[in-house]
């Protein structure tokens, strides 16, 4: 048999001539050989070609719809590690990567510098299983795992800037995720055994994508030693981990955190008594009772990924990572000089946000300096007198510590 298929694959060889040696049918188009590359590539089929310039059709064709438990595959089978090398066209990690935002931002990439639409619970249904499926091992993988434990999740390098994209138009979940308790009724649904994926914004109306704050723990046994291994699996945390190692994707969460500490510093104001508040808008903020909490716990935890991540090696040059994210950043973010009218802003627009200036010298990546320039920025604007504003600033670098110290990636 192996004989047959040998002088088989040569008279195709002498037909087709060493382009092309083998193919494989798979839903998603062809699987080919390429003989004089000596490697697998994706033919890709025009209509899939064609989803990254169409996101309502994107949208629908990965709808894995909207119970968790019953998904098409449809994601899983787009982001087959078969199709990570196309055969001609766009690199396969740039075809995916635009299909996936114009699914779940319901925009094309050229499309992303303007206002943002609201998330359909298709849009945010694809996102989420986007999370899911790229933060999945195949195989079950040992020590070592990710900060705060899980194997690390394994994506086609050039991917992460997209991944990033994706991640920062639904930023409020990144910042504020769900808490099980918090959600009556539904909480209990989302404890059965298929949850479902989204649940509406309260302020906006557009489809969040729903991740709990608690991961899922997992007990295992070491094949070898018999030893039982337990570690806790967050698929949001885990894609993270993954897209901040790329210094593209950092930058594109580190804008977007930063984006969303000037958001939340726009609600807020300072009462007669010179205490802070969000006044009549202290239902746009997630956590009003808390709001540097909000401000300050994105950064933080990018600051610990990055730590961790160098720590481990994954970034091997920190020097050479920070220069790289400073090139891809869009700059700093500053306060409105006046709380704004309208305090619902759709996720999108939240990492959207028009910096106020260049990223500028290494010191732009110290979060906690950046956030305190901000408050200081947003006190100057206000006319804050000095008494005032600085037991804020204290308050603030005090609700860094804290994030720093609690923040989910550690």
């Amino acid at each position: 048999m192996a004989a047959r298929g040998a002088a088989g694959r040569r008279r195709v060889e002498k037909w087709l001539g060493p382009v092309v040696a083998m193919a494989l049918l798979v839903p998603m188009g062809l699987v080919v050989w390429r003989a004089d590359a000596d490697r697998w590539c994706w033919d890709v089929p025009p209509e899939v070609a064609a989803l990254a310039d169409d996101p309502a059709a994107a949208t629908a064709y990965l709808d894995p719809g909207p119970v968790s438990g019953e998904s098409t595959g449809a994601v899983a089978a787009l982001l087959a590690p078969g199709h990570w090398v196309t055969c001609d066209g766009p690199a396969g990690p740039e075809l995916l990567g635009a299909i996936l935002v114009a699914a779940t931002t319901g925009q094309t990439l050229a499309e992303q510098d303007g206002p943002a639409v609201p998330h359909t619970p298709a849009m945010a249904s694809v996102a989420h299983e986007t999370v899911v499926v790229l933060a999945a091992e195949p195989e079950a993988q040992g020590p070592p795992f990710v900060p705060g434990g899980g194997a690390r999740s394994a994506i086609p390098p050039g991917l992460e800037p997209y991944l990033g994209l994706m991640l920062a138009a639904y930023l409020t979940d990144l910042s504020h995720r769900t808490q099980l308790a918090e959600l009556g009724e539904l909480g209990d649904v989302l404890l059965e055994e298929h949850p479902v994926r989204t649940l509406p914004d309260p302020e906006t109306g557009e489809a969040r994508v729903l991740f709990a704050t608690a991961g899922e723990l997992v007990t295992e046994t070491d094949p070898d030693s018999g030893e039982a291994l337990e570690y806790w699996t967050d698929p949001l945390r885990d894609l993270t981990t993954a897209v901040a190692s790329h210094p593209e994707g950092y930058a594109v969460l580190y804008d977007a955190h930063l984006a969303y500490a000037a958001h939340c510093l726009d609600l807020l104001t300072v009462d007669e008594d010179g205490k802070l508040t969000s006044g009549t808008r202290a239902a746009a903020l997630p956590n009003p009772t808390d709001p540097f909490a909000e401000i300050t716990g994105g950064v933080a935890g990018l600051s610990v990924l990055r730590d961790a991540l160098a720590e481990e090696g994954v970034i091997s040059d920190g020097a050479a990572f920070d220069a790289a994210v400073r090139e891809h950043s869009r700059g700093v973010h500053l306060a409105t000089a006046e709380p704004p009218g309208e305090p619902s802003v759709l996720a999108g627009d939240l990492a959207r946000r028009a910096p106020a200036g260049p990223a500028g010298d290494a010191a732009f990546l110290d979060g906690r300096a950046q956030l305190l320039m901000m408050l200081s920025d947003w006190a100057g604007g206000r006319g804050l007198p000095e008494q005032e504003w600085v037991p804020l600033r204290a308050a603030l670098a005090s609700s860094y510590h804290w994030s720093h110290r609690f923040a989910f990636w550690s």
